[in-house]
Parts: C-alpha cells; sequence; structure tokens
C-alpha cells in the first residue's frame, strides 16, 4: 500500500538526511511563527504539554513492542 512506499524510501535516508528534514521542520516553524505572532503568544505550558505528549509517544514507538 502507499504507506508501505513511504517505508522502503525512509529506510534509505542517513543520519545527516533525518538532519536535515530536523532543519526544515525548524525553519518552516520559524516561517509560521513570522507570518502567525500570535503562535508564540501561547503560556509556556501549552508548549510542554505538546513536548511532552509527542516525546512520549515517540519513546513509546522506539522502545515499545
Amino acid at each position: 500500500m502507499w504507506f508501505k512506499s513511504i517505508n522502503d524510501r525512509l529506510k534509505k535516508l542517513n543520519c545527516f538526511d533525518y538532519t536535515v528534514v530536523k532543519l526544515c521542520v525548524f525553519t518552516f516553524t520559524l516561517i509560521l511563527v513570522k507570518f502567525w505572532p500570535d503562535l508564540v503568544s501561547l503560556d509556556w505550558y501549552w508548549y510542554a504539554l505538546v513536548f511532552a505528549v509527542t516525546y512520549g509517544y515517540l519513546i513509546a514507538r522506539v522502545f515499545g513492542k
């Protein structure tokens, strides 16, 4: 299916490629903040909550069954 094709392509990536993906996401986030300043007007704990949920998900995927 479609996801299998994507997974096969992701297996070809190396550490440098993942670093480039992170840089692209970071840059896109800066662009969002530039054009949507209300995004950074949230209280700090909302960002901490989003981080905790996404980090917990990743840890569960990496170390889970």
